[in-house]
């Protein structure tokens, strides 16, 4: 006889067909033999029996070992689990959705989750749960809930319709924390908008103010170096060395001021794109700049570089130019006495886009000084004409053309380059003329 593994009803039939084939030995056994042959086939059998109870025995300590299993997992998972009846009313339902919703099971077994989403919401849930038990697909919805908590409760829901069609299963995520930070990002931008907006009211105010007082300015300036030469003219030959001294020195100071209100008009001119064009040719631009300065070219004999291969650029033609000629003007005028200037203006490029570079042999920038220059009338040699203003204007072109600008130097003696950015996107907004 097989002592393997038999199925229930394997070992019933087997068990008929041997007690109808015992029928007449079991009645009346014919002999002694016949008695024990009995006697050892009922206890085989007892044994057989005996070991079918102790396989179902382990089976069923490996199943409920098995169900223990799943049902820890089920209660400790870190999302919420539960069992819906077609009509929304909860069958089953772990730990974490007690935990979730603030309640314990016997509260929320045979009710309605339903009842537990927020009243605005419930119109909206109930139709998700009907398209989930229309089909065998998963479906998702995300909404609030209601909870004694101080933070809004807010999940998303993932819920599939079983094999039968009678129930679904649902999974609750929360979702609170992140819908907090979405919501407190959305406040913050919001504050950030308004306070960008708030700022280029102020820089357009501040800009029409610097306007105004360097133009009213150069009234009584004018004024000024005006008395002054017709005090010379007046006092003539008979002015002493001293009146004479005094009358230079306000002349000086009168067209060094001068000098400085021209510098604040202009830099309060300068900045805002005016007439952005696309495939600008930043070459030509350059070309121009360096057409502009052939006096300062000429008179330091400078050789000026510019490479054949710089890319068409969004931009202002008319700012970018300025911008350029600044540079190269820089360049110039902080070139080393000894030695002929030498500019170079080329380009580099890389996964990150196009950077642009005027690089000079001139006297070079202490590293101290690298971010300083671009401050407004910020002067690293006084012993040279200028008011500081140049580096500040080249900077706020190249911002308002959403691009960035820094130097790189050596130190003092071993030249200069000043890299920049400039955007192509389409974040560059133009500005009427009328606007300016």
């Amino acid at each position: 006889m097989n002592k393997g593994k038999i199925k229930g009803h394997d070992l019933r039939s087997l068990a008929e067909k041997q007690l109808q084939g015992k029928t007449a030995e079991t009645s009346a056994p014919a002999s002694e033999e016949q008695a024990r042959r009995l006697v050892h086939e009922l206890e085989v059998h007892q044994i057989e029996l005996e070991m079918q109870n102790d396989e179902l025995r382990q089976a069923r300590l490996t199943l409920e070992t098995t169900l223990a299993k799943y049902t820890d997992l089920y209660d400790f998972a870190p999302v919420g689990y539960l069992t819906l009846e077609r009509d929304g009313r909860i069958t089953e339902a772990n730990l974490a959705v007690t935990t979730l919703l603030d309640t314990v099971r016997s509260k929320l077994v045979g009710r309605r989750f339903a009842l537990f989403v927020a009243p605005g919401a419930r119109a909206a849930f109930n139709a998700f749960l009907a398209k989930t038990l229309e089909g065998q697909i998963s479906e998702s919805w995300e909404g609030p809930m209601l909870s004694e908590r101080a933070t809004p409760l807010f999940v998303r829901i993932e819920a599939l319709t079983c094999t039968s069609g009678l129930k679904c299963r649902v999974a609750i995520i929360d979702l609170s924390l992140r819908r907090h930070l979405q919501l407190e990002l959305a406040r913050t931008h919001a504050e950030l908008v308004s306070h960008d907006a708030r700022l280029k009211e102020s820089n357009i105010k501040l800009e029409a103010f610097n306007y105004t007082v360097s133009h009213d300015l150069k009234g009584p300036l004018a004024t000024i170096n005006g008395f002054a030469e017709l005090l010379e003219l007046e006092l003539g030959n008979e002015t002493s060395e001293k009146a004479r001294s005094c009358l230079d020195f306000i002349r000086k100071a009168g067209r060094k001021m001068n000098e400085l209100l021209e510098d604040l008009l202009e830099w309060s001119q300068t900045g805002r794109t005016v007439n952005l064009v696309d495939n600008l040719s930043l070459a030509a631009v350059t070309a121009e700049a360096v057409e502009l300065l052939h006096i300062q070219i000429e008179a330091r004999t400078a050789d000026i570089r510019i490479s054949d291969s710089l890319p068409l650029v969004k931009g202002d033609a008319k700012r970018l130019r300025e911008m350029m000629q600044n540079l190269i003007e820089n360049a110039i005028k902080y070139a080393n006495p000894l030695t002929r200037p030498l500019v170079e203006i080329g380009e580099e490029n890389s996964a990150n886009g196009w950077t642009f570079y005027v690089r000079d042999n001139g006297i070079g920038i202490p590293a101290a000084y690298h971010e300083k220059i671009f401050d407004l009338f910020e002067r690293l040699h006084t012993d040279r004409d200028g008011s500081g203003i140049g580096l500040a204007i080249v900077r706020r072109i190249i911002e308002e053309h959403g691009g960035r600008i820094w130097v790189e130097s050596a130190g003092e003696g071993h030249g200069s380059t000043f890299f920049f950015t400039l955007s192509t996107g389409s974040d560059l907004q133009s500005v009427s003329p009328e606007e300016e």
